[in-house]
């Protein structure tokens, strides 16, 4: 069945699945924190969205990747201010940026 739309107020460790019950909506969970998705879990009268199957994401490795994009957007961000700043675009000293950017 085709999905009407998305229903984005609910919460549960069942979601996100369609519901042809609910007018055929896509229930998203909306407290992925509280209720994260498990495979154990299974409305009554939805159908997963997407298949269940245990992560084999390792997690350090995704914690790498992602400083690893941290750091080369943050270097980016600076090389883009930095020209800026050269170019007249963007008024003061990348010293001035530096302090109002310091890490808290």
């Amino acid at each position: 069945p085709e999905a009407a739309g998305c229903m984005e107020h609910l919460f549960g460790n069942d979601l996100p699945a369609f519901n042809p019950s609910q007018q055929n909506q896509v229930l998203l969970n909306a407290d992925t924190v509280r209720f994260p998705t498990t495979c154990a879990s299974a409305g009554p009268s939805s159908i997963r969205v997407c298949p269940c199957e245990e992560s084999s994401i390792d997690k350090e490795k995704e914690a790498e990747e992602f400083r690893r994009r941290l750091a080369t957007e943050a270097v980016r961000q600076l090389r883009v201010a930095d020209e800026e700043v050269k170019s007249g675009k963007r008024q003061g000293k990348m010293g001035d940026w530096w302090a109002t950017h310091k890490p808290s």
